[in-house]
């Protein structure tokens, strides 16, 4: 179970209603063999009293009545060899509207993408005591997602990003690293408040 204050008022002037939710996961790991663990968990959660866009004046925010939330995700760690490391995991959600006043049931949760996934690797050519140095690769993907609570057609596009790093730890305490985020200099949007409040990545 959960509990959280809400902050700010509605349109009217009115303080929210503390958010309420339960929640239940179950899941499994499997090892594969000695250098690669597999990871699968099922998860569901409801919320009361969930702060979203207010569909009618979008400066304010409304809370919804119960909103869902259930999927699974899925996770592989590996390690190929003594230097090269690979990670890949996937999450599916389907988050939607169960009951409120204003907003339609079954209506997509905003700024949630129903698939979501990343392949990490990382190369250490130097392995020489505390002594390391490598590079990795990070390719993220992020589904479609609702640009509006009221789901009325105005959706974020998916998006697609590749990240570069190097790194060199001269010891255990000390560490260089440089990130290259964005490489192919991707425009693409985090989220969105309503059709007209976006936020760029």
């Amino acid at each position: 179970r959960s509990f959280a204050m809400n902050s700010g008022m509605n349109r009217n002037g009115q303080t929210f209603a503390p958010e309420k939710g339960e929640s239940y996961e179950v899941g499994t790991k499997y090892k594969i063999n000695d250098q690669s663990v597999l990871s699968l968990a099922l998860f569901k959660m409801k919320k009361q009293n969930v702060l979203t866009t207010d569909p009618i004046d979008s400066n304010f925010q409304t809370a919804a009545g119960e909103v869902s939330s259930k999927g699974v995700e899925f996770d592989l760690n590996s390690q190929i060899t003594d230097r090269w490391f690979v990670n890949v995991n996937y999450s599916y959600t389907n988050a939607q509207i169960e009951k409120d006043q204003d907003l339609a049931k079954g209506a997509r949760l905003s700024n949630v993408p129903k698939h979501q996934g990343a392949i990490s690797t990382n190369y250490e050519f130097l392995q020489e005591g505390a002594r390391k140095a490598g590079v990795g690769a990070n390719l993220t993907y992020v589904d479609e997602r609702s640009g509006h609570n009221l789901d009325n057609g105005f959706n974020l596009p998916s998006y697609t990003l590749v990240n570069l790093n190097s790194y060199y730890a001269p010891s255990d305490r000390l560490r260089y690293q440089l990130n290259v985020n964005n490489l192919f200099d991707k425009t693409y949007y985090v989220s969105s408040y309503s059709d007209l409040w976006v936020q760029p990545g």
